[in-house]
């Protein structure tokens, strides 16, 4: 935090006293010490879940002088680790950068980026490599899908920059993470989005290629309908074009091309909306497919301007593990404002942990969802304005792999004007 903040030194001294406190006579860290969810770790074998605590710790810990002999304890935990052994990218990743610090003289994290190069997942065309968790694996952020494939291809691309080692992985890695970004120029969870972005700028500080000015045509079918001049000086820049009174309705196709050899970056996003009956097809066709489900039962579907509807909420986690960090967005129709009582009477009774307002939904917020026992959530919503609202569907997702999702049935509600 003291790269963009003050911080008050004795607090980062009384929190490295406290980790440095909390460390095993064998220089490691205890990865189940949680007592607020399942540890991301605990389906990890018992090895790799105590390297993957004790890499992330040190990695904080060690970033400052002192503590010499605690250094030399972690350095000799880690250092038994056999690299060929582990098949986890994100726990190799970890442990290499946490062996640079610990002795940023020693090569011992170089048998970690070898084994890192071993497992990497590469396109057809090599240009753009990545890193798969193992089935079931999840990060320290509970990460997993393609969330946690995102966390350990931007781990091993930052334990290949900063030991300045397979620099041509590095640099496919980089380009791989740039083509997952979603259309709000983020990577779906915040774990996934800062260490994207720490890889990325971890680049930038690195030695810096010939920038030559930019030229780009976007063409559709054929037909050039923008140009896009980039100079060396913005070439760092997100420059940000909208085509849709460039395409007309039908099947067209685009073309972008670069009048030099920079390869830029770029990505397309497209927004549509779906006919009700495509909506509940693809209710209907998902229903049964995912790993979680979620229905919205009303009391009624018509009612008048000041009356209560009773909603009730069911989310059922169909796998036969626990699921961690469960988020449930409930609809706020328009015309209707959310019984906020009732989800305080909820997060008092320890059904729910959280949960916070927006102008269109309610989200809640699990730190876990039992196997195959249906969640029950009653609340009520108040009718303030005549209307005949379409409600859109309730969802129900993995916070740190929002992959994993599901959604309700779409509704109508009818509100009539007061008597």
């Amino acid at each position: 935090m003291t790269h963009v903040q003050d911080v008050d030194p004795a607090l980062i001294e009384r929190t490295r006293n406290w980790l440095a406190a909390q460390q095993n006579a064998d220089g490691s860290w205890s990865p189940r010490d949680s007592l607020m969810h399942e540890d991301p770790a605990s389906n990890r074998s018992e090895q790799l879940a105590a390297l993957s605590s004790t890499a992330y710790v040190a990695l904080a810990l060690f970033d400052g002088p002192g503590l010499q002999w605690q250094r030399s304890q972690t350095y000799n935990f880690l250092v038994q680790a056999e690299p060929q052994t582990i098949d986890d990218p994100y726990v190799l990743a970890l442990v290499a950068r946490a062996l640079r610090k610990l002795s940023p003289t020693d090569r011992t994290h170089l048998a970690y980026l070898a084994r890192l190069h071993e497992l990497k997942q590469a396109s057809p065309d090599g240009k753009v490599v990545w890193w798969d968790l193992p089935q079931d694996r999840r990060t320290t952020f509970f990460g997993s899908g393609r969330s946690g494939n995102v966390e350990a291809t931007a781990m091993a691309a930052l334990a290949m920059l900063e030991a300045n080692a397979h620099r041509s992985d590095a640099d496919s890695a980089l380009a791989w993470l740039v083509q997952q970004k979603d259309s709000h120029g983020t990577w779906h969870t915040t774990q996934a989005t800062v260490l994207a972005l720490k890889a990325l700028l971890a680049a930038a500080d690195g030695p810096k290629h010939d920038l030559k000015p930019r030229v780009v045509h976007v063409a559709i079918d054929g037909q050039p309908v923008r140009q896009i001049e980039i100079s060396a000086e913005q070439a760092d820049v997100m420059q940000q074009i909208d085509l849709t009174a460039a395409i007309p309705i039908g099947n067209h196709r685009m073309t972008i091309t670069d009048r030099g050899d920079s390869m830029p970056g770029y990505q397309i996003a497209s927004r549509y909306y779906l006919p009700q009956e495509l909506i509940e097809n693809r209710h209907k066709d998902a229903a049964t497919d995912s790993q979680l489900s979620i229905s919205l039962k009303f009391d009624r579907t018509e009612l008048p301007q000041g009356d209560r509807l009773a909603v009730s909420a069911a989310a059922v986690n169909r796998r036969a593990i626990v699921a961690p960090m469960v988020l449930l967005d409930l609809p706020i129709p328009p015309g209707f404002s959310a019984e906020l009582a009732d989800f305080e009477a909820l997060m008092s009774s320890g059904k729910i942990d959280k949960y916070q307002v927006t102008q269109r939904s309610v989200i809640v917020y699990l730190r876990e969802l039992q196997p195959k026992v249906p969640l029950e959530l009653n609340y009520h919503l108040r009718a303030t304005m005549p209307v005949k609202a379409r409600v859109r569907p309730a969802l129900i997702s993995h916070y740190y792999d929002p992959d994993v999702q599901a959604e309700s049935a779409p509704a109508e509600l009818t509100v009539t004007a007061e008597r």
